[in-house]
């Protein structure tokens, strides 16, 4: 601070460093109006407190996200508008696309802050809160609605990182208060959306160094006292889908409880190898008729309907040749690709 004429601090949840400044008069935060005293800090929120700040320092600043003239320039872009969306080949997407699926949109969808709250755009995700809160939700959703005689399905999910992080104690608590309805770990081996950093299932530590020790989920799963655990692989369609309807039926049965399913598959950006093992390159068959059920139901980016001829292709370029959509299509005009032969291999058939 000694070698800043302004300081500002951004900060949330609440003030909290800004107070420990015990010399605020070059100081600009929540305490004085710069920054929003509530709310989420977002893009748009930043961008206008930081112009404020290096304007009235005689700075020039860039517009605003907000600024009408720039939304003007972009809008005048010719640029495909996309939503964000889950990977080529990420296993939440399998785990969501089967969820929804097999329980449709009666069910209730607890979800929580990871990369998998996309899980909203294949409509499998209907709350995100803080981390953890899905489990949290979800036990309240089910005695609220116990209460009322309310028996739609729940199915929380959250990522192993997160449930590491804060799913353990509400989990016990679903337990210790017999709450009754599904929890997905969606695990895919890393903390992907804020940069592939270890969880304490790793071998490795943040610095690369060895970790002392492994903490197994499936083990804490068990010593938070859930009876009914399973581990599944969610590229495995109809075995996943039906470890879904066992652990629904284990809910809904006398001596039920809550169910916890672990969806075990590694981030495809984090450890390709097992795709790379068993690739399962698709093709797009003629019949195709542009109905756009797979590109809007499924939502794997290298699906591309192209509007001029109707039909639907495969984005070679990010494809990773998982195999995935060939469930997305239920008219099967999706298919694996055969290998293709050679003269010798021709001339015999």
């Amino acid at each position: 601070m000694a070698d800043c004429e302004t300081v500002v601090v951004l900060e949330e949840p609440d003030v909290c460093i800004e107070l420990q400044l015990s010399e605020r008069g070059n100081v600009r935060g929540r305490l004085d109006g710069t920054v929003p005293s509530a709310g989420e800090l977002t893009l748009e929120l930043v961008a206008d407190a930081l112009a404020g700040v290096l304007t009235s320092a005689g700075y020039e600043t860039a517009p605003s996200p907000a600024d009408p003239e720039l939304q003007a320039l972009v809008q005048a872009e010719p640029l495909p508008v996309q939503r964000p969306r889950l990977c080529p080949g990420c296993s939440h997407r399998s785990a969501f696309f089967a969820l929804k699926r097999e329980f449709g949109p009666r069910a209730i969808y607890p979800g929580d802050i990871g990369c998998y709250t996309l899980g909203m755009n294949l409509r499998a995700v209907d709350t995100f809160v803080d981390m953890g809160a899905s489990v949290a939700m979800a036990d309240g959703f089910y005695q609220a609605g116990r209460l009322v005689g309310d028996q739609r399905p729940i199915f929380a999910t959250i990522g192993d990182s997160t449930f590491l992080h804060s799913g353990i104690v509400p989990l016990i608590n679903a337990v210790h208060t017999g709450a009754r309805f599904v929890l997905l770990i969606l695990d895919n081996h890393t903390t992907a959306m804020t940069g592939f950093q270890p969880t304490s299932q790793n071998d490795l530590l943040a610095d690369g160094g060895e970790a002392a020790r492994k903490v197994s989920i499936a083990e804490l799963v068990r010593a938070c006292g859930v009876k009914f655990m399973r581990e599944t692989d969610p590229y495995e369609q109809e075995s996943y889908r039906q470890t879904l309807r066992e652990a629904h039926k284990y809910t809904q049965s006398s001596d039920g409880g809550v169910a916890v399913i672990i969806a075990n598959r590694p981030c495809v950006l984090y450890d390709q190898k097992p795709v790379l093992e068993h690739p399962i390159p698709v093709i797009v068959t003629e019949e195709c008729d542009g109905c756009r059920f797979c590109v809007e139901a499924f939502e794997c980016p290298a699906l591309v309907l192209y509007r001029e001829k109707n039909i639907v292709d495969i984005d070679r370029r990010i494809c990773i040749d998982c195999g995935q959509c060939i469930d997305a299509c239920y008219k099967g005009f999706i298919v694996p690709k055969l290998p293709e032969l050679n003269n010798q291999e021709l001339a015999v058939l």
